[in-house]
């Protein structure tokens, strides 16, 4: 049997797997988990493998 998932969910998932990689290295690093903008900076200029297969580089977020 084959799903077919909305590519919306793909994008969602990558959203919440970045911020939950970047709020595990705030964590790690003590940085107060309260500072949204110290995890944003722990997003930016990452490289991943999107859940679609797409590779992106150097993260940019939408504020600065």
């Amino acid at each position: 049997m084959c799903i077919q998932v909305p590519i919306y969910a793909s994008y969602l998932y990558d959203a919440v797997s970045l911020y939950a990689k970047a709020l595990r290295q705030s964590i790690d690093e003590n940085v107060d988990v309260r500072n949204g903008a110290a995890i944003l900076a722990k997003i930016k200029g990452r490289n991943y493998q999107s859940e679609s297969n797409e590779t992106v580089r150097n993260v940019v977020t939408a504020r600065p």
